[in-house]
């Protein structure tokens, strides 16, 4: 299975930064990332999420976030069919939820890269991103991970 996260899930899952009414995704979102690596799924980056969630950080750090997702990740580029995508997205919602702000346009392309790139969903907690992508792609919000006992 092929799965994408949004931008706030890898805050909350790597860079472990959340508010203060958010506090408990943190712990959540780092043991769903952790279930998605155990179970073998293919956890998906669009580069727009990158650049996003590369905006949060010192420049100083890139080196240290690449190597981690390079390990964990698989980073898609908008190309042209992602970008074929966004225009009939975008055209679809254009008079009745989108703006012109740039979050809108982001959570587009978002959608765009995962739909053409076969994604079985995104995992996004972003309820405007969920009502844009209805009809192209599930939105689900992250699940809780049931604490498994190890037995010696």
């Amino acid at each position: 299975m092929r799965v994408c996260i949004d931008t706030h899930v890898l805050i909350w899952g790597i860079q472990r930064k959340a508010n203060s009414t958010q506090l408990n995704k943190i712990q959540k979102t780092e043991k769903f990332i952790q279930w998605l690596e155990e179970n073998r799924h293919e956890v998906a980056i669009p580069a727009p999420v990158l650049a996003e969630f590369l905006t949060g950080l010192p420049p100083d750090k890139a080196d240290e976030i690449q190597k981690i997702f390079t390990g964990k990740f698989i980073v898609l580029p908008f190309d042209i069919a992602a970008a074929r995508k966004y225009a009939e997205i975008y055209q679809k919602h254009n008079k009745t939820i989108l703006n012109t702000r740039y979050e809108v346009k982001a959570d587009c392309m978002i959608i765009a890269v995962a739909v053409t790139t076969n994604c079985d969903c995104i995992y996004s907690e972003d309820e405007g991103l969920k009502k844009i992508a209805q009809g192209f792609i599930e939105v689900r919000p992250v699940p809780v991970i049931p604490h498994q006992p190890q037995f010696v």
